[in-house]
């Protein structure tokens, strides 16, 4: 719309302040035959209309929020909400007087799709004798619900096979509501454009003769979803001291990329026009997290061990914050979230930066294992002066400029430390569920500063109902473990040696294993165990994370089962590089060649097809005797007799010229077998 009214006035179009009243009151002066939309301007006859260019018509496949974005979701794994993905190309629109040159078609996203594995012919394994013993098959979800179907004739994504009559149908819809589209803006366009509100305009559009807020997107609406059951929350966010935060110019800033990473949402490049706004200069910090809790009540967040503040981390930003606290911080505080886009507009900076200091990654060095003191490393600064905006800790922002992400989702942005993450990467997460408010803190944004103001005072605030902890659900019946990650509490280790290896919670919904260094192992042990002789079965899916691993050499992954207190047992793993599936005897002894000496002895391995995701099962049938699956298919049944350990968990081995190899477990089960 904007493109069709600056292509026949020849003028920039204003955007008011209130964009849903000005089009809501302008379409009904329109549809009311009060204002007139169809007068001819006094400028010159626009030119004639172009004929648009359709996308391309290949269909990417459905991006899913939580999971990365070229792979299906894995088979097992609940999903709260539906998939991420592109909205289909909207229907050309003709006006036939005056004629106008239709808005451009936006350019089509990239989905990057996986790397072509390769199929070779599955070599023949030793015959084995199979008893007819019981078999576990994990529950499978519930689909999720299909996308809506195009008109017949035509296809997604704007592909040319659009016939006559569904062509009509869609232009008979479309010339009304382009109609009132236009009036509302021309409408908003008659008010002046940009600019405050006057309170008479506030109490006109309340209709109650009461004045309404309007001080941001966040001042009156629920900012959780309708079924959080949290207190909208309500803040001045024009009166805020402005000690510690910087002014971000008005402007036309570039948002978004067209080449993601890929264990992120996909993104668009895009243009957005932002009125001036002032952002924290930090995240906020553990010390003025606790003002707050101390001065108002608010529950800890989940980043303080039994509620206790870390004194020792006053200046480093607080972590386990959850979506409803982090905005209810910033209400307290006179201030709000930052909108996505003004997040990444204050990150970048107007020439568009990939990181806060430029376009190149490796010109600023930031801490890998634990987070830092905030705006304590120079370098790590946006063109604004805007600290440790990637490299810290992920950070909410409020109403994504992508209308993709689902609405009960909330993102975050920046990365967090030991994960370092460009500018414009994006993690839709459940506020709910996701262990992502393991790691998630916060910065405020302020329409403007009162300088009367003082800093670190509290207003009051709508205290949300939830806490800063994820829900646990209910276990599925026969299933004795069940964990998808999304509780960074659920009692996993977490432990990293530089040069070597790392393994613990990664947003979102995750567990990563991380080798740092040819022949390295990393083993996670589950918090579970069982007695050998009551036999179970294990399962997982797991992916390797490209953007972090090496192209080079070698490394498999998968499940470790029957280890003893000393890290003895069996690993049964996949080499997705060489298409094998691999059985070894894991043994500790200081002369072994695997990191702090590990040795491990191949028993079995055969060629498969590995794909780019995949689930594997170990079903330990009692007696040494075990089954071993590869996407719920049995490869291979076997006896093992003398190991009795009860530790069970994953698995990842970096064999000869693999220097960094980095792989995220989606889910792992133990279930009952009979």
């Amino acid at each position: 719309v904007g493109s069709i009214l600056r292509g026949r006035f020849g003028d920039l179009v204003r955007v008011d302040t209130d964009p849903v009243h000005a089009v809501a009151k302008g379409a009904a002066l329109a549809a009311s035959g009060v204002l007139d939309i169809t007068a001819p301007p006094a400028a010159s006859a626009a030119p004639p209309a172009a004929t648009p260019t359709p996308p391309p018509t290949a269909t990417p496949p459905p991006v899913s929020g939580p999971a990365t974005a070229q792979l299906p979701l894995p088979p097992n794994r609940p999903t709260a909400s539906a998939p991420l993905g592109p909205p289909p190309a909207p229907p050309v629109v003709e006006r036939p007087t005056p004629p106008v040159a239709p808005a451009a078609a936006p350019p089509p996203s990239t989905v990057p799709t996986p790397a072509a594995v390769s199929t070779p012919t599955p070599a023949p394994v030793a015959a084995a004798s199979t008893p007819a013993a019981p078999v576990w098959t994990p529950p499978v979800a519930p689909a999720p619900a299909s996308e809506p179907s195009l008109p017949s004739g035509v296809t997604d994504r704007g592909g040319t096979d659009r016939s006559a009559p569904d062509r009509k149908r869609l232009l008979l819809v479309g010339i009304p509501v382009l109609l009132l589209v236009v009036g509302g803006i021309a409408f908003a366009l008659s008010r002046g454009g940009g600019g405050t509100p006057t309170a008479a305009d506030a109490t006109e559009s309340s209709g109650e003769g009461e004045p309404v807020d309007t001080t941001g997107t966040d001042a009156t609406t629920d900012t959780t979803g309708t079924d959080t059951g949290t207190t909208p929350i309500v803040s001045r966010a024009d009166a805020a001291a402005g000690d510690g935060m910087v002014e971000v110019e008005a402007g036309v800033y570039t948002l978004g990329l067209d080449q993601p990473e890929s264990n992120t949402s996909e993104t668009v490049t895009t243009s957005v026009e932002l009125p001036a706004f002032h952002i924290d200069a930090t995240e906020v910090t553990n010390a003025a997290y606790k003002a707050f809790v101390d001065q108002t009540g608010a529950i800890p967040p989940a980043g303080w061990r039994g509620g206790q503040y870390p004194a020792d981390l006053a200046e480093h930003p607080v972590e386990g914050v959850s979506y409803d606290w982090a905005a209810a911080y910033c209400a307290a505080t006179s201030k709000r979230l930052p909108t996505e886009a003004e997040w990444e507009a204050a990150a970048r900076g107007p020439e568009a930066r990939i990181w806060p200091w430029g376009d190149d990654a490796k010109a600023v060095s930031l801490p890998s294992e634990d987070t830092y003191p905030v705006g304590s490393i120079p370098e790590n600064v946006s063109p604004f002066g805007a600290y440790d905006m990637t490299g810290n800790v992920w950070e909410w922002v409020a109403d994504s400029y992508d209308d993709r992400v689902s609405a009960e989702l909330r993102v975050l942005r920046g990365g967090q430390n030991g994960f370092l993450r460009e500018t414009v990467t994006r993690l839709p997460v459940d506020p709910l569920k996701s262990s992502a408010i393991g790691t998630a803190g916060f910065r405020c944004a302020a329409d403007g500063i009162d300088p009367a103001a003082v800093a670190g005072t509290f207003v009051d605030y709508a205290k949300p109902t939830g806490s800063n902890e994820p829900e646990v659900e209910p276990l599925p019946e026969g299933i004795i473990v069940f964990d998808d990650f999304t509780d960074s509490t659920s009692g996993w280790t977490e432990k990293a040696v530089d040069g070597e290896f790392r393994y613990g919670y990664h947003p979102n919904e995750y567990l990563h294993l991380e080798t740092r260094a040819p022949l390295q192992d990393a083993v996670a042990l589950a918090p579970w165990s069982s007695s050998p002789d009551e036999g179970y079965a294990l399962f997982t899916t797991a992916f390797v994370e490209p953007s972090l691993t090496d192209e080079a050499g070698t490394f498999a992954y998968g499940l470790a089962f029957d280890l003893d207190e000393a890290g003895n047992g069996l690993v049964f793993v996949v080499d997705e590089r060489s298409s094998v599936w691999q059985l070894y005897t894991r043994t500790v002894t200081p002369t072994g060649a695997f990191g702090a000496g590990v040795d491990y002895e191949l028993i079995e391995q055969s060629s498969r097809s590995i794909p780019a995701q995949v689930s594997l099962e170990v079903i330990d049938l009692g007696n040494g005797e075990y089954q071993f699956r590869i996407d719920q298919s049995t490869v291979h049944t076997r006896t093992i007799p003398g190991y009795t350990g009860t530790g069970v968990g994953l698995a990842l081995l970096s064999f000869d010229g693999s220097p960094k190899a980095h792989i995220h477990f989606d889910d792992f089960q133990v279930g009952e077998i009979g």
